[in-house]
Formats: structure tokens, C-alpha cells, sequence
């Protein structure tokens, strides 16, 4: 099966992406059949370039682009707008810490040890076990 994804290359601090299609079970930086595009995001204009007949031709050919090549296309036009991937994770308070900070409004009953002896349930004894 054939993916259409992005291809890391440039230096540690600016990275250059080349837009490739490869067999899905590739490497990342293995082996390409064909270059569609560039994408240059470190630099201050963001610089993309796709060649829209390519990705076209392949995708009719059944490659499937990856979520960030699906956004990429969105904003050059060769996909629809309905069709961008929102996969962002935003986390969210869980409603414990909540109730945590906020002081309860009813009072707390203090409870003495001879209280605390009486309701905790008396320990079983163990038998140890027959020798045969």
C-alpha cells in the first residue's frame, strides 16, 4: 500500500521536508518513488511547494496521505476544507481536583481511637496448616 508522507532532511535546528510517496511499511528516509513537493516550515515565509497533477495522479492510483500531508494539501487547495485532520490533543481538569480545592461546607466529625477500635472489624485467626 502506498503512503504519501513527509521525508525529514536539512540540519538538527531547520528542517526541510520533501513530500514523497513510498510503500506504507518503508522507512522514513527510505527509499522514495516519487518526489511530489517540498515544505520548508523554519523558514519566516513557510515556504510549500506541491506539484498538484502528481498528488492528483497518485492518490487516483489509491496512495493514502498522511494526516499532516491531508492538512498541507487543505491549505494548498487540492483537497476541500471539510476534509482537514484535527487531531490535537488538549488536555482537560479532571472535576477531582476540582472538589480537592474547594472547602466543603459541611463540618467534619472527629472521631476518637476507642471510636475507631469498635468500628474496625476484629482479625480472623489463622490455623497454621496440618503436617502430614
Amino acid at each position: 500500500m502506498l503512503s504519501i508522507r513527509l521525508m525529514r532532511t536539512g540540519k538538527i535546528h531547520e528542517p526541510h521536508y520533501r513530500i514523497v510517496v513510498q510503500e506504507k511499511r518503508s522507512k522514513l528516509n527510505g527509499k522514495a518513488i516519487d518526489t511530489i513537493g517540498h515544505y520548508h516550515p523554519a523558514q519566516k515565509e513557510k515556504l510549500l511547494v506541491i506539484d498538484k497533477e502528481k498528488a492528483a495522479e497518485w492518490m487516483k492510483k489509491g496512495a493514502q496521505p498522511s494526516d499532516t500531508v491531508i492538512n498541507l494539501f487543505v491549505k494548498q487547495g487540492i483537497l476541500g476544507k471539510d476534509q482537514k485532520v484535527s487531531n490535537f490533543f488538549t488536555p482537560t481538569k479532571p472535576e477531582v481536583v476540582a472538589e480537592v480545592a474547594a472547602p466543603s461546607e459541611a463540618p467534619v466529625e472527629e472521631t476518637t481511637p476507642e471510636e475507631v477500635q469498635e468500628t474496625t472489624p476484629a482479625a480472623e485467626e489463622v490455623t497454621p496448616a496440618e503436617e502430614a
